[in-house]
């Protein structure tokens, strides 16, 4: 690959990350303090627990 074909690919990824960081609903949120990061929830499918906090 040239030096031109390299800089090619490298700006065609970069664009769509330009966009998906100009895009609100992709900010990040602060977690509370004291706050669980993630919310788990225990499900059973087939008798068998899909995930287990």
């Amino acid at each position: 690959m040239t030096d031109l074909e390299i800089l090619d690919v490298f700006n065609d990824i970069i664009a769509p990350q330009d966009a998906s960081i100009a895009d609100p609903a992709n900010r990040p949120v602060e977690i509370p303090k004291g706050r669980p990061q993630i919310e788990c929830r225990k499900s059973i499918r087939n008798g068998q627990r899909e995930a287990m906090c």
